[in-house]
């Protein structure tokens, strides 16, 4: 959640959803980058943008670690 933080600002977090799953170990030593992807984006209110994301975390080398998708309100 802090990268969609970054992105969107500490108050979206009381205007959003956020659902991730492992899907690989992750160690203590281990390099994680998060990741997001928007898939869409609508206005769903007047002054209310949303954004459908896909959001995941994963090593150096590429692999995913986590897989996940998040509903965020803008406005």
């Amino acid at each position: 959640q802090g990268l969609l933080c970054d992105l969107f600002g500490v108050a979206m977090a009381s205007r959003s959803r956020l659902r991730t799953k492992y899907i690989a170990p992750i160690y203590e030593d281990h390099v994680v980058i998060a990741a997001v992807k928007i898939v869409s984006v609508a206005e769903t209110s007047p002054g209310v943008t949303s954004y459908a994301l896909d959001v995941w975390c994963e090593d150096d080398t590429g692999k995913k670690l986590t897989v996940g998708e998040a509903l965020v309100h803008v406005g």
